[in-house]
């Protein structure tokens, strides 16, 4: 077993981008940097990439937004062909699609070891999400689960003899509860404004709440990251706004959990989702959740422990499961000191320590 693991992550994003990629990675990395040489990169032509799929989408090309991958693939492997960091390592570790192909490659001719953590599930390729839609991204998905050496899924999809479950994990010195008297009720929804993320169905649940509403004042409220410039997350802005819900946007990732620690109910509507990190986040708050059975949500939430599962894009489930925990104090209290429990098995000092376990366990291999 080798002393000191020589180890280079590369990850789709700049540092400074607080995805959940990067959260991710930021958790892990101080853990790991104690115990192994570790150096974190970053994929090379991410703005050329970004602008040559804005030129094909201004020009209105069919395969306009599939120029980007490509790109950001060639200008990462040309730079890190003859970086001395990959040349000494024994893994590269990948987070992010666009990282994907040149990992894999680079792995092949510098007689590396390639893990890649996939952060996605199936179901993404399902969606136009990606740089040139559907095909693209299926083929994407095939190529590397076919092609990298080892898989980490942190949803616990899927199931293949390289592949490995670590879920994701969370900063317990930031996220944790501040008990204080609540004037009124709290129901929230965390996350970006997007189709996967199954807005219409939050929205419509706190619609079937509003008629079913007593006297006392329930607050819904929506917290987003996202500067609300792109149509989609216009339109979804729109649909919150006229239904009375409260919309904070531009929120930095530091202050979200104040709107944890207000909230008596989080919930995450997905329509697929690998992880759902939002998810974490409340419960080491001492929130409890309602969220979709999908992806890798029944491996974070303990249904009927720390809050329940739900049907994906039912609205009347999703309603029918916020009265009952803001209808029932004690349950609510239990649920809240079960989530404080639970989360801390997802520390990023016990996630890291997954990580560690795996290095060595595919290098011995």
């Amino acid at each position: 077993m080798p002393q000191k693991i020589k180890v280079v992550i590369l990850s789709n994003k700049e540092k400074n981008d607080l995805s959940a990629i990067n959260i991710v990675i930021a958790g892990i990395f101080p853990h790991l940097e104690k115990k192994i040489d570790i150096k974190w990169k970053i994929c090379s032509g991410i703005k050329t990439g970004a602008f040559f799929k804005y030129i094909g989408e201004s020009l209105k090309l069919k395969n306009g937004p599939a120029l980007k991958l490509p790109i950001i693939a060639i200008f990462t492997f040309l730079k890190f062909l003859f970086n001395q960091d990959l040349w000494k390592c024994q893994i590269i570790n990948a987070h992010g699609a666009d990282s994907w192909i040149p990992v894999v490659l680079l792995s092949k001719i510098l007689k590396k070891t390639s893990i890649i953590t996939l952060h996605e599930t199936e179901n993404y390729t399902k969606e136009h999400w990606f740089y040139g839609g559907k095909k693209m991204a299926n083929w994407l998905w095939k190529w590397t689960l076919k092609n990298a050496d080892y898989l980490i899924d942190i949803s616990n999809t899927v199931k293949l003899g390289k592949s490995f479950y670590i879920p994701n994990g969370i900063d317990l010195s930031i996220f944790k509860p501040r008990f204080t008297e609540k004037k009124e009720k709290t129901i929230l929804f965390v996350g970006r404004l997007r189709n996967q993320k199954g807005i219409e169905y939050f929205v419509k649940a706190i619609q079937i709440i509003k008629k079913h509403q007593t006297k006392e004042k329930i607050r819904s409220v929506v917290v987003t990251s996202s500067m609300l410039k792109v149509p989609e997350e216009e339109k979804y802005a729109k649909l919150i706004k006229e239904n009375g819900i409260e919309l904070h946007s531009r929120i930095p990732f530091k202050e979200i959990k104040k709107y944890y620690q207000e909230a008596d109910v989080l919930v995450l509507s997905s329509v697929y989702e690998a992880f759902g990190l939002v998810l974490l986040e409340a419960m080491a708050c001492g929130t409890p959740v309602v969220a979709s059975n999908v992806g890798g949500i029944p491996n974070v939430v303990k249904d009927g422990f720390v809050g329940f599962l739900v049907p994906p894009r039912d609205s009347q489930v999703i309603a029918q499961k916020i009265l009952v925990l803001l209808g029932n104090e004690k349950l609510r209290e239990k649920m809240s000191e079960n989530c404080l429990e639970w989360v801390k098995s997802f520390s990023w000092e016990k996630i890291a320590e997954k990580y560690l376990e795996i290095y060595y366990q595919v290098l011995t291999r």
